[in-house]
């Protein structure tokens, strides 16, 4: 605005002079091979990034695109999966290593079914919690009674357990990890944890 539009020539206005392009020395030209010779080039052929060897562009990654290379690695993340969960359950299974107190049972069964989401009411006693867990794996009952029992009798008794009790607070424990695992199943039941009919705390 203001300006309006300016006239302009971008080939010049015509006013370009032609140059002359001197001559070069003659050169003799190429005598003509033979055909089928060593000599004779083989012809450019050009292809499209979807026609190159193996399937694969100048990206240089297209066999690895190829239907057999994607199996094998499918079964090789699908075994280094299945090594990563058979160590953390090996190592699990192994569980704690030493001397394992009561309390310190007690405490590992807690984290254990807490996990889970089960974890115990404010208002619910050793034994009652332990019932519980008991209904929901009756597979576990006995171990729940061994730890249950032991927590018990050297927290609110203030016993001393011997060597033979201690062991089999160790050995239940061991258990325990593996077979509170099936709460891991049941997300989606009511948690019955609660009071219920008396199973545990049958050793006095």
């Amino acid at each position: 605005p203001g300006y309006g539009w300016i006239p302009f020539d971008p080939t010049g206005g015509q006013v370009g002079r032609p140059s002359v392009i001197p001559a070069g020395p003659p050169v003799a030209s190429a005598k003509p091979t033979p055909a089928g010779s060593r000599g004779t080039p083989r012809p450019i052929v050009s292809r499209r990034p979807d026609q190159e060897p193996n399937g694969g562009g100048s990206t240089g990654g297209g066999s690895a695109n190829r239907p057999g290379d994607r199996l094998l690695f499918g079964l090789l993340g699908g075994l280094l999966v299945l090594l990563i969960v058979a160590g953390i359950v090996v190592a699990w299974a192994r569980g704690p290593r030493g001397e394992v107190s009561p309390d310190a049972a007690w405490r590992t069964l807690l984290r254990s079914a807490s996990r889970f989401g089960f974890a115990p009411r404010p208002t619910q006693t050793v034994y009652e919690y332990a019932d519980g867990l008991a209904r929901l794996v009756p597979a576990a009952g006995d171990d729940l009674d061994v730890v249950a029992t032991a927590r018990v009798e050297t927290i609110y008794g203030k016993a001393t357990l011997g060597q033979d009790r201690l062991a089999a607070v160790k050995a239940a424990t061991r258990r325990l990890r593996i077979s509170l695992l099936r709460l891991a199943t049941m997300r989606g039941a009511r948690r019955t944890t609660g009071k219920g009919p008396r199973r545990l705390g049958r050793r006095r």
